[in-house]
């Protein structure tokens, strides 16, 4: 009769506890924005649409929109990045600014959990988008806040405040790209002569360069690398192959470093490294990536140059920088290469 009773008020205990989590509410505090009215309807879309995709993660089912403001492209991304990555909001209270972005606003430093194969817990930051009237219009994968505030504080002047905040939503784009395998995206922010380099260097030889080019410009980088050189077309065809050969997809980037080009006129060229951490279901590596990205006439980036190098074999002297890429003025030789 004691062990009745004592099973009795243990399930009593856990009733109660679960239904005061289910009435937990969730608190959502935004500052700044077009106006109150915005501020209120963003507030209140938000709070349905985390309880939702929590609700979707805990019933293992697809996410209702049915009872949020939330534009069609904005379903249609987030339904790419459950169908590859199912998540949680994490969260109770999320007290946050919403920033103008170029078109829309977003808050920032929103923490969502996703479990991979063996349930091991990976915490990622993640950024809402909402328009002037409050409607959901994206939903990306984000810099942490630190290393989003680092980038920021490289700029000193408009216009390069501008391109950095273009250039990380840029990087923010292509995390959220890759792990939701949109292929068609990561295939049109690479130039059709884009070089792409997996390797480290060597000593310094007289081995001829290799080059990419524009219209304008041609791209030159030091042969003086042991690497796997691929075209654009085989990174993407490879990238496709990985993408149906993997369920899930995890990307970290870490360490950014943003330097523009010094020389005059090439100030639309930048350099960009990063530390890059790959998992997928039965591979990952840590990598230092460096791109050369340039800002073409409507400050949209363009991939020209993407090298990977194995970030624990790899010497830092050893990282391949802007200064081993050579730019120059296009010749008619040089187009005939």
């Amino acid at each position: 009769m004691k062990s009745i009773r004592i099973k009795l008020v243990v399930l009593l205990f856990l009733i109660i506890n679960y239904a005061t989590a289910q009435e937990r509410e969730l608190t959502i505090n935004l500052s700044g924005g077009a106006n109150l009215a915005m501020r209120k309807n963003a507030e209140r879309n938000i709070a349905e649409f985390i309880k939702e995709v929590n609700k979707a993660y805990e019933f293992d089912q697809p996410v209702s929109f049915r009872y949020i403001s939330i534009t069609d492209e904005a379903i249609k991304n987030l339904s790419s990045m459950w169908n590859f990555n199912a998540f949680y909001f994490s969260q109770d209270t999320i007290s946050e600014s919403l920033n103008k972005t170029l078109q829309n606003y977003e808050i920032r430093n929103v923490e969502i959990i996703i479990e991979d194969e063996n349930n091991n817990k990976k915490r990622q930051e993640v950024a809402i988008e909402v328009n002037g009237e409050g409607t959901i219009t994206d939903l990306y994968f984000s810099l942490q806040q630190f290393q989003y505030k680092n980038i920021m504080a490289t700029g000193d002047n408009v216009i390069e405040e501008t391109r950095l905040n273009i250039m990380r939503n840029f990087l923010e784009n292509m995390k959220t790209a890759y792990m939701r395998k949109d292929i068609d995206y990561i295939n049109n922010i690479f130039s059709d002569k884009a070089l792409i380099i997996v390797g480290k260097k060597l000593q310094q030889t007289n081995k001829p360069t290799l080059s990419v080019s524009n219209a304008n410009k041609e791209l030159m980088f030091d042969d003086n690398t042991r690497y796997r050189k691929l075209t654009k077309a085989q990174y993407i065809n490879n990238l496709r192959r990985v993408f149906l050969n993997n369920k899930k997809i995890l990307i970290d980037f870490d360490n950014i470093e943003i330097v523009r080009h010094q020389k005059k006129g090439y100030e639309s060229y930048y350099g960009v490294r990063l530390k890059q951490d790959w998992k997928s279901d039965n591979y990952q590596d840590t990598g230092i990536v460096f791109f050369v990205i340039e800002f073409r006439e409507n400050d949209d980036p363009l991939i020209w140059v993407r090298v990977w190098q194995d970030a624990n074999s790899t010497d830092k002297s050893q990282y391949v920088g802007l200064g081993d890429i050579k730019i120059k003025p296009n010749t008619p030789d040089n187009n005939s290469k």
